[in-house]
């Protein structure tokens, strides 16, 4: 099982980074079909995302919630806005 957690913040809305968002969600589904691994995508506060193609990227990011086990990927541009220290 793979985790992908995907920043949804505004700052992911500008030059095209949405659409790059899309692109590499594709791509590691692809991949994981293929090698038959199951794949679970959240936003950065933990809740689950059902359909990708439904992302919006306009949130305040306000909370993060990210289980940083062995299996896990972020898509993000690092512009994060939020009161806990991830890094």
């Amino acid at each position: 099982m793979i985790n992908i957690f995907i920043d949804t913040s505004g700052s992911m809305s500008e030059m095209g980074k949405d659409s790059g968002v899309i692109y590499i969600v594709i791509s590691i589904l692809n991949y994981c079909k293929e090698k038959n691994i199951q794949v679970a995508f959240f936003k950065l506060d933990g809740s689950t995302i059902e359909n990708i193609f439904s992302l919006k990227f306009n949130e305040k990011i306000q909370s993060i919630n990210i289980n940083k086990g062995l299996n896990t990927i972020l898509i993000s541009d690092g512009f994060l806005e939020s009161e806990d220290n991830f890094f």
